[in-house]
């Protein structure tokens, strides 16, 4: 045969397999929802077919059907009992879901699939098995891991974990948290032998399934690395991902190592003779947090540290936390330490999802790029306190705009400690709400204080004018009056040198020095800036500086004078009939109230109850400034509280999704001190928000919110986080919380009135709450989160590190 014709016959069988494969998916995209992809449960029957074929293990279906299937179940029996590594993985799937798992429907629908796809071509199977199986596990991750718990790394990140490994030339890989082991099945890493330690039984069964289709040499065993730490002599290479925020009680010694996982592991490589290099994705936070500090003081003055590389926030899965990579080895050469600053190496695919551009990073690891790479001492370590943020040691060597010169910012100001003690029992205090992250923001907005009860936690009394910042020096406040005002200890307060700087220059300034403000931050959980290192770029002539403020003042306002102007036209429009409407709406409800007293089993009444308090709702919300309400609080069950809206939802919301069951990660007796009324507003303007721009052009059966509630610390504060997530179409890739924030008083047109976020936040501060946002590939979460009143003494805390306003 001809070389042409050898080609052509490749090219026409290589289109073949591609068709086979596409027809193969497509049938098991069928077969996935059939079964139920957001029943976790209901996908294992599935991996247990899957595996016993690809291995040629017989299964014995019974088919039952037509009059017989009312006496007889379809079901198929359990694999002959065997000690061959196939059938006890066998065993281990079939253990994880009730029997009833593998009979009725789930059997026939499997039976189906098997005989009308698979027996098609005996073949196929085998050409891409590890291509179904990965699709299997997307969609137990991406739909219905938000509820189960169960997250895969991103190919991306893990392609990124998988090069820095294969770098390191491993004989042997451990990873103590393994999880999906989503690095390890990597091409680069297939003959790397591995061992992982995952606690949880569905979590390392499926990574099993999923070492087993890509012909991995690994083991996962089923145990805690805190209490069964015991390698194998030849592993040298430790690579993991530790779960973020989970706090630990590991002790040695008596003496308490550090509350945080991502920390033990470090702990463990330093003493752990064998494991001479390490390869892990860590929380950002934990390059400069004060728990670990001894740890890093150790691997510097070792020089154990090879390099540190900042990823974007928000890459990982569920969660908005800052993210990067240590890369430590016990046999470098070199006393340098390489910095990347890879933060902003982000791709957008599908949905406009934030994706790690994976390449770019790589090549900024690999390139010369002084601009966003240094090369730093162990003296310079040493001078930064051991801090391991990339931004301290890149940042100086940013460029800055012409005429732009680098100041210390405590060149230009005083700082003001304030009052402590003082006999005032009554004043104005500074709100979360009252902050600004724009300087037009912070003129245009018509703050009127109200002189309130001082609480019992000492706030600091500041009279003189001064710029206020918050602990991330991203937003502050113009105190442009000698009026007392009553602020939160955690704020910084600092009277402006105005011979050097303006005050609206300086604020302007230091909010859009992201770079600089970040190389600054130090602290536990929520970094906070130390103003000792923090440097900002200005223009030193206050000329200049007037006119850079005036033109931003003409650009925004110009902008905001033309929204302001519809509104007006709006609310003229609508006002007589939002008043009308609310008195109506208002004895209507008292009237379904009195009859539904006297008929308290009445399904039509419930219904038309629920009804007409969501339009009341609606009415009294519609124009409103929630930041001048005054709540009345109650003591209010959270998990029953949730309940009764859900189960109200489903009488007068809108039907474009369903709601799965309510997801408790914290005891049920669990309060919070709410005004149930304005917190079902909150629900209404996230539940409508799913609605109008989740799921208004993205109508499916498998349309999905999910309501999960958790305990978190914060800025060493307890909240219970409620997170409401649905898998409708997700923000822009630029869409920040200051965005959502800002849009969002609900008027008569919800198109021009933005998400609801103005609502929302206003009056979760109220409560002394906060609110965050997480946008995902498939889920899109609003985060509300609401101080503790009581809860009982096992509900963990996991340390929340997303950014919240």
């Amino acid at each position: 045969m001809q070389p042409e014709n050898k080609k052509l016959l490749i090219l026409l069988k290589m289109s073949i397999l591609d068709i086979k494969k596409d027809i193969l998916l497509r049938d098991l995209k069928d077969c996935l929802n059939s079964l139920g992809v957001y029943d976790i449960n209901a996908i294992i029957p599935l991996l247990y077919v899957l595996v016993a074929y690809k291995h040629k293990v017989a299964l014995k279906f019974s088919i039952a059907s037509g009059v017989e299937k009312a006496k007889v179940k379809s079901s198929f029996d359990k694999v002959a009992s065997s000690t061959g590594e196939v059938c006890c993985l066998l065993d281990e799937i079939r253990s994880l879901v009730p029997e009833s798992y593998f009979e009725g429907k789930y059997v026939d629908i499997l039976y189906d699939f098997l005989i009308n796809t698979l027996r098609n071509d005996e073949d196929l199977p085998d050409d891409y098995y590890a291509d179904v199986i990965e699709y299997v596990i997307d969609t137990c991750t991406s739909r219905g891991g938000k509820y189960a718990g169960i997250t895969s790394t991103p190919t991306e990140v893990a392609s990124l974990m998988a090069f820095l490994t294969n770098v390191q030339n491993p004989k042997m890989i451990f990873d103590p948290c393994a999880g999906l082991s989503s690095y390890a099945i990597l091409p680069e890493l297939k003959e790397i032998p591995f061992t992982g330690y995952e606690l949880d039984l569905f979590t390392s069964v499926l990574a099993k399934i999923r070492l087993d289709a890509f012909g991995k040499n690994g083991n996962i065993i089923r145990t805690n690395a805190l209490s069964d730490w015991n390698l194998d002599k030849n592993c040298d290479t430790l690579v993991s991902e530790p779960p973020f925020g989970i706090k630990i009680n590991y002790k040695e010694n008596g003496n308490l190592i550090s509350p945080f996982m991502e920390d033990y592991i470090i702990y463990k490589f330093i003493n752990t003779p064998s494991i001479r290099k390490a390869v892990l994705l860590v929380s950002s936070v934990s390059f400069a947090r004060k728990e670990n500090h001894h740890l890093r003081e150790l691997i510097s003055n070792n020089n154990w540290i090879d390099s540190v590389i900042k990823l974007p926030t928000g890459i990982l899965p569920y969660t908005s936390v800052a993210t990067g990579v240590l890369v430590l080895n016990k046999d470098k050469k070199s006393s340098d330490v390489k910095f990347i600053l890879a933060d902003d190496c982000i791709k957008s695919l599908i949905y406009k999802s934030k994706k790690l551009d994976t390449n770019a990073v790589i090549d900024r690891i690999t390139g010369e790029d002084d601009k966003q790479c240094c090369l730093a001492s162990l003296t310079e370590l040493s001078e930064h306190d051991f801090s391991f943020d990339p931004v301290q040691y890149v940042s100086k060597r940013i460029e800055v705009l012409p005429g732009q010169k680098i100041v210390k910012f405590l060149s230009l100001v005083e700082i003001l400690k304030g009052v402590r003690k003082y006999p005032d029992t009554k004043g104005r205090i500074l709100q979360p709400m009252h902050m600004s992250s724009t300087i037009t923001e912070s003129q245009t907005r018509d703050i009127l204080f109200e002189e309130l009860d001082l609480p019992s936690a000492k706030l600091v009394k500041i009279s003189a004018k001064c710029i206020i910042f918050n602990v991330a020096a991203d937003k502050f406040f113009i105190k442009d009056d000698e009026e007392p005002l009553f602020i939160s200890p955690s704020y910084n307060c600092f009277e402006v040198k105005q011979d050097k700087c303006i005050p609206e220059y300086l604020a302007e300034s230091v909010v859009n020095s992201e770079r600089f403000r970040e190389s600054a931050l130090k602290g536990n959980g929520m970094q906070r800036v130390n103003y000792n290192d923090l440097l900002i770029p200005i223009y030193e002539d206050i000329d200049s500086q007037k006119q850079i403020i005036q033109r931003i003042y003409r650009q925004e306002q110009n902008e905001l004078k033309k929204k302001l102007e519809t509104l007006q036209v709006l609310s003229g429009r609508s006002s007589d009939l939002i008043h009308n409407l609310g008195v109506t709406f208002t004895k209507i409800g008292a009237a379904i109230g009195i009859l539904r007293k006297e008929n308290k089993e009445c399904e039509t009444v419930d219904k038309m109850y629920d009804n007409v308090q969501f339009a009341l709702r609606l009415i009294n919300s519609t124009g409103a400034d929630f930041g001048k309400v005054k709540p009345e609080y109650e003591k209010a069950n959270i998990f029953d509280t949730l309940s009764q809206y859900v189960k109200a939802w489903k009488n007068f919301g809108y039907q474009s999704f369903d709601i799965l069951p309510i997801k408790m990660e914290m005891s049920k007796d669990t309060k919070v001190e709410i005004d149930t009324s304005l917190f079902y507003t909150v629900l209404d303007c996230i539940f409508i928000n799913a609605h109008q721009h989740g799921f208004n052009k993205r109508n499916s059966p498998d349309n999905r919110v999910i309501i999960m509630v958790e305990g978190v610390e914060y800025l060493e504060k307890r909240y219970v986080r409620i997170g409401i997530s649905n898998n409708g179409n997700p923000l822009p890739a630029d869409f920040s919380l200051s965005d959502f924030v800002s849009r969002g008083v609900v008027g008569i047109n919800s198109s021009q009135d933005g998400l609801g976020g103005d609502h929302i936040h206003k009056i979760v501060n109220n409560f002394g709450g906060l609110v965050s946002i997480e946008s995902e590939p498939e889920w899109l979460t609003f985060n509300v989160l609401l101080p503790v009143y009581l809860t009982s003494n096992d509900t963990k805390f996991i340390e929340y590190e997303c950014e919240c306003v």
